[in-house]
């Protein structure tokens, strides 16, 4: 198993009801899931930097890692749906309902 190490100590001004920072496999980055924005970011983790914003269903709260795909499954609480993230291309490549 492959550890992730990520230090974060930044004040996110672009977070918008931020419920989770999951790091990613890159070791460089970081997504945010943003409730009230209805998206995801993906984020540097040296400088806090939005690198991507990813439209989500409504309500996007949890979030959970596949570390054999890279890929996120963004659990969105009031579209009843979870979106598959491919955070490295910054695109939601399905939804489950």
């Amino acid at each position: 198993m492959r550890r992730i190490a990520l230090t974060c100590l930044f004040v996110f001004a672009t977070a918008t009801g931020a419920h989770i920072a999951l790091p990613l496999p890159d070791n460089a980055s970081f997504l945010i899931t943003n409730g009230k924005a209805n998206n995801v970011t993906v984020n540097d983790a040296a400088s806090g930097a939005v690198k991507a914003t990813i439209a989500t269903d409504a309500g996007p709260d949890g979030a959970i890692l596949d570390p054999s795909t890279g890929d996120v499954f963004v659990m969105a609480n009031h579209g009843g749906v979870v979106d598959v993230v491919d955070a490295a291309a910054g695109v939601v490549k399905a939804h489950i309902s």
